[in-house]
């Protein structure tokens, strides 16, 4: 008996130390199919979040209006003392009108870069958002012509703002449902019917906002600067576009525009991205000549003296301005077409920057 209990320890040393092996191994087998790495991963996700703000918003092939602001505010925290965002006003229908400015915010000299002054075309907001990240992100390692980003953007900032019409924007995504204010709901419903009347349209409500160009109250804001306005045409009274308002400046995004133009800074190019064709409108020639050799797009002769961004800037303040017609085909684009458009003006604000110094 008490030879067989001297053999009973190592044995069961033996099968403890078994045991112990085979819970190591069935732990590493766990860990090695990713069953206790939450720490991990998290972490991961938060250090991909962080270098590609704008290029993870979009989560249902729409960049919206609610993307472009968070994006806007997370830029500026993470980018704090090259990139301010703020707000210089408010849509018809409540929205905030997104200011970014590049480099130095208190730089005597600047450049204006729009978009999205119509609704449906707001592939060109998720463009610039991208250039403006890119921008960023190299801000203290890359150059342009032998002029490092930072003294490039240190000595002329770019105003940007990204969507200027979210009103516009918002309807087009996600139609009627976006209106948040409930009489300029039923307004748009009015518009709708005059417009089935004139002949523009026999589709579904939603299918017609799709097109939309308009702000909330049916006034393109392209058409309601103080630039000839008296002599412009266009429709007569609220549409989806071509409606240049009851009097020049009466929209609250043109006004937001306005007074952004008619700060006390010196002003040098302003450049209006549109859709499409690939085109782009000469007011001042040198400008549009150094946005062809960028994009490669046609130019072609100005649409002489509309109620336009472009055309208030050129003829009515002097400053040098022209429109690029982004991308070819209807708007609003399917979002894979943000490539195309994206390698088109690549570089457009450094271009600009450098252009200008």
């Amino acid at each position: 008996m008490k030879k067989n209990g001297k053999n009973r320890k190592p044995i069961k040393y033996v099968l403890t130390a078994i045991l112990i092996a085979g819970l190591v191994v069935f732990s590493l087998l766990l860990v090695s199919c990713g069953l206790f790495e939450e720490t991990p991963e998290t972490e991961s996700m938060t250090e991909t979040e962080s270098q590609n703000i704008v290029f993870e918003s979009p989560t249902d092939g729409l960049y919206s209006y609610e993307d472009m602001k968070s994006d806007m505010l997370a830029l500026s925290e993470k980018y704090n003392g090259i990139f301010t965002s703020r707000s210089i006003g408010t849509s018809a229908d409540g929205r905030d009108i997104m200011l970014g400015i590049l480099g130095n915010e208190n730089a005597s000299r600047r450049i204006i870069v729009t978009a999205a002054m119509h609704g449906r075309e707001y592939l060109n907001s998720y463009v610039v958002m991208l250039q403006i990240e890119e921008a960023l992100a190299s801000y203290y390692t890359a150059s342009f012509d032998g002029t490092a980003y930072s003294d490039l953007f240190d000595a002329v900032a770019i105003y940007i703002i990204p969507m200027c019409n979210p009103d516009g924007v918002s309807i087009s995504q996600y139609g009627i449902d976006a209106v948040r204010d409930p009489s300029l709901r039923a307004e748009i419903e009015k518009i709708y019917e005059s417009d089935k009347g004139y002949g523009f349209t026999s589709s579904p409500l939603n299918k017609y906002l799709s097109y939309w160009k308009a702000n909330a109250q049916g006034v393109d804001i392209n058409r309601n600067f103080d630039s000839d306005w008296q002599k412009y045409v266009g429709m007569g009274v609220p549409c989806f576009m071509d409606y240049k308002g009851k009097s020049p400046v009466s929209a609250p995004e043109t006004k937001a525009l306005v007074d952004l133009v008619n700060q006390p800074v010196t002003t040098l190019a302003s450049v209006c991205i549109h859709s499409s064709g690939s085109i782009i409108y000469q007011n001042d020639p040198a400008l549009a000549q150094l946005m062809k050799n960028l994009t490669d797009y046609t130019v072609s002769g100005d649409k002489g003296n509309l109620p336009s961004f472009s055309e208030w800037c050129y003829y009515t303040l002097g400053i040098p301005a022209v429109t690029i017609e982004t991308g070819s085909g209807y708007c609003p684009f399917s979002f894979d077409k943000y490539v195309g458009i994206y390698d088109d003006i690549n570089l457009i604000l450094p271009t600009l920057a450098a252009f200008y110094q």
